[in-house]
């Protein structure tokens, strides 16, 4: 574990008014993109996220021993999951993916309209954690917050990157205007209703839909 986020503890006052959330995001997408390098021999970031963000849309990955338990609101989410040690080898997650179709996927795990209980998951640009900056945009998974996936705009280019063999010179940067978006994210949210609709019969949020929009938009 590394130590300089212990910087931030000092305040106690403080550390509530710190986006916790969006630089754990940030810091862990940065790892998944580091971890695809060559190179790359292991991967950083907060795992029980990933593992949990896995279980809750992918039931298929999850180990059928895998019993739930309910959550008091505060508690980590996590603790929603417990079980033994898994005894899958990595041949078996081989297959498991080979096969997987959009059947398989579960998007919608934290109920229909999630963007209007958590306003601030509807946000688009750039989160940060310290010098990590990496761009969030939920309309490229609109299926998540019940609505229709629609073609989305093309992603903004980073100002600076490099995405070299060498993870140890893996670089992004999305410069000072994008990088100041964070700090007011009501004004820079995606508006659902202006760029799709809400799902209203099943197959508007599998695959079948997404092929539809995709012919009706190609000329």
């Amino acid at each position: 574990a590394q130590v300089w986020p212990l910087q931030f503890l000092g305040d106690t006052r403080r550390v509530r008014k710190y986006s916790w959330g969006s630089a754990t995001l940030a810091y862990l997408y940065r790892q998944l993109g580091m971890a695809s390098r060559a190179d790359c021999k292991g991967m950083g970031g907060c795992l029980t996220l990933l593992q949990s963000w896995i279980y809750e849309y992918f039931p298929c990955l999850r180990d059928q021993k895998l019993g739930t338990r309910g959550v008091v609101c505060g508690e980590p989410f996590a603790k929603k999951w417990e079980g033994e040690l898994m005894n899958e080898r990595l041949d078996h997650y081989h297959r498991v993916l080979d096969n997987m179709t959009d059947e398989f996927v579960f998007w919608c795990p934290f109920g229909l309209r999630p963007g209007e209980m958590v306003s601030r998951s509807l946000y688009s640009g750039v989160i940060r954690c310290m010098s990590v900056e990496e761009m969030y945009d939920p309309s490229r998974c609109l299926r998540q917050f019940g609505y229709v996936q629609t073609i989305p705009s093309d992603p903004l280019p980073p100002v600076d990157v490099c995405r070299s063999a060498n993870v140890k010179m893996y670089s992004l940067s999305y410069g000072p205007g994008l990088s100041e978006l964070w700090k007011a994210p009501h004004c820079h949210s995606v508006q659902l209703d202006s760029i799709s609709r809400p799902v209203q019969k099943p197959e508007d949020i599998g695959l079948q839909g997404l092929l539809k929009e995709y012919d009706e938009a190609t000329p």
